[in-house]
């Protein structure tokens, strides 16, 4: 009789099951009839496997069977085309006790299928198969103390058996004439706690675990032929004719090529788990250690050795001097992050580069800098006495690293085996700064497709009120291009949009943050993958890159753009750019020029044939309009921004009212409210709740042209507090009317 198991399942896998099924097989279910004997269907399975078998049509069939445990003590022979399947992929949720007689008399050949089952010897039970094709996927086979679960006669067709177990019993699997001939595969199976193991004859065994056994392999009339599989920890490895062994871990010498003889490291044996370690002894010596012609394992790389794989990647870091000058900002998505190799930490700086450190003659890696959260900033150099510091430092997916090679040398490739972080779990640590002092966190892309920087920063933040992570970014700065707002406040305006730029995996980011910024944040990275954006190097100007670099915006006339732009201090070229944009950032490397040197802008156009000089004008943020100024380097804070605009474009700013970010903002219950007018206006200012009624008027006046800032205390027009929660701020004039959101937190 059978016990059913407690079901939960929903409907929906009885279609997918639907589709799934070969050869449009006829599908009928087994398991506790709604009344005996049942009619096969979901609602009233068959009762038994027996009576399942005398109700089947000529046809085509999927016998499915409900979770429970099938041992009438019946022997079933089978003869026609079957396939027994379990309602889960989990074998362990339907045990069967039952002999099977697998049988093709006088007939085409039929193949049998069996999938995610458990047969258990409990009743003296096995299955003899006689001219029928076998394919067994994820099955077990446990418990056949007194005899075999699979047992082989002289009629042998072809037989495939994969990702299954077999486990404590006499002789796992045998054919009883020695008729396998090459006619049948194991591939991914384990065999543990047998006395015989394998009994076969001419059989391909192919990424299978054999440990623990009595005998490994019993070669009885022919031999067998290993490969990528592990035999270790049997009592004897051979015993009749000897097999051949290719790319395996055995426990003593073996016939064949290319095999080892390790402690394979399974993960906990005494509990039956022969899954492959990885610690931080490193990994077990059967990773990536199969035969290198072999098809990669899922995870694309190289075929390890046993049943199972172990989980990992491998990637290959490149430093191209030619473009980069030896300098490189840079983050590494996948590392090892377990491995601590001699008690030291795989994923240390110095241990991670140690090649590139090395004397030979001298160091490929000069210098290493870091700055992510708060205390971590720093550098790995080498002393006076040539010792490296700070080589302790562990590498993380998050971090982002500048790196400093020896620019007359191309440096040699960083190959990583290690493990990928996953942008959905793995946060980016973020500090904003204290004392006035704004951090500036080196962060790394490790997202493993290309993405638009606005798209990447679009998570909403938990508990923000609708915020996202982009809302709270002052700048940002990659190795090649960047982007700020105007001001280090909420709503700031970008001076480039950030959507016309891309992150690439691998891509170390600058960030500054706005006061109230979240501690951490996570990478948005559904859909599809964007086009990289790429910038060009300029062939007309000739600059020296540097670890860092402070941006200048340039503004330009959309009618008259040039190729290239390049600034000059003194007669020293600082930085330049092709140009692909009306508004373009280039990076200025400024260190070794005089403070006080002004800035010239040269344009070069490629029909007039060499660069020429070019008046601009300063961007004033008290106004917010473009006026005549000279522009010295020691003038720059975080940006520059100057115009080449005409002067009817340039002197005044394009936009006639802008409404600023509250500061602070969250507050309590203080806030400062700022806009700049471009003309005297008649102006209403007013602060609204999520409802839209008028919590209070800050302003109803006519004001002159230029900034004007309001104080709103957190109260109503009757001057009592009002509660924590959303706010609007609105502000009306004849151009138009502007709002912005803000939060009260008390």
């Amino acid at each position: 009789m059978y016990i059913r198991k407690c079901m939960t399942r929903v409907f929906f896998l009885v279609a997918i099951l639907s589709l799934c099924s070969i050869l449009n097989a006829v599908e009928f279910y087994i398991g506790l009839p709604a009344s005996r004997p049942g009619s096969g269907t979901f609602e009233d399975p068959f009762e038994s496997i027996e009576y399942a078998l005398t109700q089947l049509p000529a046809d085509d069939c999927t016998l499915i069977f409900l979770p429970g445990v099938y041992d009438n003590v019946d022997s079933h022979y089978i003869n026609r085309q079957l396939k027994m399947i379990g309602f889960t992929d989990d074998p362990d949720d339907v045990i069967i006790a039952e002999s099977f007689h697998l049988v093709s008399l006088n007939q085409e050949i039929h193949t049998v299928e069996m999938h995610a089952l458990t047969f258990r010897g409990s009743n003296e039970n096995t299955t003899h198969i006689h001219e029928s094709a076998l394919i067994v996927d994820n099955c077990i086979f446990e418990d056949y103390v007194d005899c075999t679960p699979l047992n082989f006669d002289y009629d042998l067709v072809n037989v495939t058996i994969s990702n299954s177990i077999f486990r404590n019993n006499d002789i796992a699997i045998t054919d009883m004439n020695g008729n396998w001939l090459s006619r049948g595969a194991l591939t991914n199976c384990l065999f543990y706690g047998n006395n015989v193991a394998i009994s076969l004859s001419g059989a391909l065994i192919e990424n299978c675990t054999i440990a623990d056994n009595g005998v490994a392999n019993e070669g009885r009339f022919g031999a067998n032929s290993y490969l990528n599989s592990i035999l270790w920890g049997n009592e004897t490895l051979n015993t009749g004719l000897a097999s051949t062994y290719y790319y395996c871990d055995t426990q003593s010498p073996v016939s064949g090529a290319n095999n080892i003889s390790l402690d394979p490291r399974f993960e906990d044996p005494a509990n039956g788990v022969y899954t492959l370690k990885w610690d931080v002894s490193g990994p077990s010596p059967c990773i990536d250690a199969g035969d290198p012609s072999s098809s990669l394992d899922p995870d694309g790389t190289r075929r390890d050795m046993g049943y199972q794989y172990y989980p990992h990647e491998i990637k290959t870091y490149s430093f191209d001097i030619t473009t980069q000058r030896g300098i490189f900002w840079k983050c590494f998505p996948v590392v090892d992050t377990v491995s601590a190799p001699q008690g030291r930490a795989w994923n240390e700086l110095g241990y991670m580069f140690q090649d590139h450190m090395a004397f030979n003659p001298t160091p490929q890696l000069e210098e290493v800098y870091w700055s992510y959260a708060i205390g971590r900033e720093g550098y790995m150099y080498q002393d006076q006495l040539y010792q490296w510091q700070n080589d302790d430092y562990k590498v993380t997916a998050p971090k982002g690293f500048k790196l400093y090679f020896d620019p007359s040398e191309q440096p040699d490739d960083l190959v990583i085996s290690g493990f990928r972080a996953d942008p959905n779990t793995v946060p980016v640590e973020w500090y904003v700064g204290s004392g006035g002092s704004y951090f500036s966190n080196w962060i790394g892309y490790f997202v493993p497709h290309t993405q638009d920087i606005a798209f990447s920063f679009s998570g909403l933040i938990p508990n923000g009120g609708g915020a996202t992570y982009l809302d709270y970014i002052y700048s940002i700065k990659t190795q090649h291009w960047s982007t700020s707002r105007l001001e280090r406040a909420l709503g700031s305006r970008w001076i480039v949009d950030p959507a016309g730029f891309t992150f690439s995996e691998g891509t170390m980011v600058m960030l500054e943050l706005i006061d109230g910024a979240p501690s951490q944040m996570f990478w948005q990275h559904i859909g599809e993958a964007a086009s990289a954006y790429t910038r060009q190097i300029p062939t007309q100007f000739t600059y020296t890159e540097k670890l860092d670099y402070t941006p200048l915006y340039v503004d330009l006339d959309p009618s008259n753009l040039p190729d290239e732009i390049g600034v000059f201090a003194g007669d020293q070229c600082i930085g330049a750019v092709v140009v692909d944009n009306q508004v373009m950032d280039i990076n200025l490397y400024y260190d070794s020029a005089k403070a006080n040197d002004e800035i010239q802008i040269a344009l070069y156009y490629g029909a007039k044939g060499k660069p020429e000089l070019q008046d601009f004008k300063v961007y004033d943020p008290a106004q917010s309009i473009f006026v005549p100024a000279n522009l010295q380097l020691n003038q720059l804070g975080d940006y520059g921004y100057i115009s080449l605009r005409g002067d009817s474009e340039s002197s005044v700013n394009p936009n006639p009212v802008i409404l600023k970010q509250n500061y602070p903002n969250p507050f309590n219950p203080t806030t400062q409210i700022s806009f700049y007018i471009s003309r005297d206006l008649p102006v209403a200012l007013d602060v609204f709740n999520v409802k839209g009624q008028k919590v209070k008027s800050l302003c109803a006046a006519d004001l002159t042209a230029g900034q004007h800032y309001f104080v709103w205390n957190g109260d109503d027009q009757a001057g009592s507090p009002v509660s924590s929660g959303i706010y609007f701020y609105r502000l009306t004039t004849p151009e138009g009317t502007l709002s912005n959101k803000m939060i009260l937190m008390k």
